[in-house]
């Protein structure tokens, strides 16, 4: 009795920056499932996307074969492989703050007076010091980036500056809109993933 065949699926995403200065935010996948039929499917993070069938092969080497080389010509363009859980999550993210629109930075921030910095892990751990979420998000309608500052007390409030660079400071909290409930969405859904930063 022949060896049962093990599916296979590759996922590559192209979240690169295009001339206009907006990240993409396209998938690409391919795989076989156990009786060697191979498909694509490709389109915008966090929707469906299309379909594409690539017939059944004769044996799991041809199928391989055949997956490894339909990523390997997307893998000349752009695109990058991710694990199946990080496409997920990415995924749900997109879904959460709509599929136009893109989260840039989601990592722990250290909060000094209305300042805040980059957290490294040591400071992480240190009772004395106030974390928070810093969140850059690029919102379609709005044409433009949005710098957000959750702290740990539930409010958000609004950033100015460069991240990673001092000085980046927070000014008054933000009010609730249907924007903001989406973005604390997405934000709940990647601290429930232990991916911030990530």
């Amino acid at each position: 009795m022949p060896a049962a065949v093990e599916p296979m699926k590759k996922i590559l995403i192209d979240d690169s920056v295009g001339k206009d200065g907006t990240k993409h935010n396209k998938f690409w996948m391919a795989g076989f499932d156990e009786n060697l039929h191979v498909t694509t499917r490709w389109g915008r993070i966090g929707q469906n996307g299309q379909t594409k069938d690539h017939g059944t092969k004769m044996d799991e080497w041809d199928a391989k074969y055949e997956v490894r080389e339909l990523a390997r010509k997307k893998l000349r363009k752009k695109y990058r492989e991710i694990s199946e859980e990080d496409f997920e999550l990415k995924s749900t993210v997109a879904k959460a703050i709509g599929t136009s629109n893109i989260m840039r930075v989601c990592e722990y921030a250290i909060l000094e007076g209305a300042e805040i910095q980059q957290a490294r892990q040591n400071q992480l751990m240190d009772p004395n010091n106030e974390i928070g979420i810093f969140v850059e998000v690029y919102l379609k309608k709005q044409n433009g980036n949005y710098s957000l500052l959750f702290k740990a007390d539930g409010e958000v409030y609004g950033c100015s500056g460069s991240w990673g660079n001092r000085p980046c400071y927070f000014s008054t909290p933000l009010t609730e809109s249907p924007e903001l409930d989406k973005i604390k969405e997405a934000v709940s859904e990647i601290l429930a993933s232990g991916k911030v930063g990530a």
